[in-house]
């Protein structure tokens, strides 16, 4: 599977004052943070780690189906 380097790039850029580390996993880039996955790139785009109760992630749909089980 293919990662979207542009956008994996654009992550980095994001995250310059943070100190990460990069692996590869799920097929894709996951970028950690204190060792936890925090967002994750693959070739049809982001995977962004939020807490369950975000207000703007409630009234989003398609949230349910990024990780069944995992959110909301």
């Amino acid at each position: 599977m293919a990662i979207d380097q542009d956008l994996a790039e654009q992550v980095r850029s994001l995250l310059r004052d943070e100190t990460t580390s990069e692996k590869y996993i799920f097929g894709g880039l996951a970028f950690l943070i204190a060792g936890y996955m925090a967002v994750a790139v693959g070739d049809e785009g982001l995977l962004i780690r939020v807490a369950p109760d975000a207000e703007w992630i409630t009234g989003d749909p398609r949230a349910s189906n990024a990780m069944p089980g995992r959110c909301l």
